[in-house]
């Protein structure tokens, strides 16, 4: 198996940061997604599913099962795509001042 971690660190309050990631509705009918919307469950509650489209850099039916939901600090979900599952783990971080990092 394989895995890889990348870190990003940006200056905006952790609550705004963390309500930009989670806003599907932000992120709906974009340059890189399609539609977007939740199939089962209430959204970002364990076992939730949510349905969504990319289009690029391939175009793809995505299902996702949220597996971990703490607000303002940490989302994990299943990724069903092309046959495969994959995992993934994001965590938002608390820096000095207003800055926010999540990996």
């Amino acid at each position: 198996m394989q895995s890889f971690e990348f870190e990003v660190a940006i200056r905006a309050p952790g609550e705004l940061t963390f309500s930009i990631y989670t806003d599907i509705q932000r992120w709906k009918n974009r340059s890189v997604f399609g539609d977007i919307r939740w199939v089962k469950g209430m959204p970002w509650e364990e076992g939730s599913r949510l349905h969504l489209e990319t289009r690029k850099p391939l175009p793809s039916r995505v299902d996702q099962v949220v597996q971990h939901f703490v607000a303002n600090s940490r989302v994990g979900y299943l990724s069903h795509v092309f046959g495969m599952t994959t995992e993934t783990e994001v965590t938002f971080i608390p820096q000095s001042g207003q800055r926010r990092r999540f990996m």
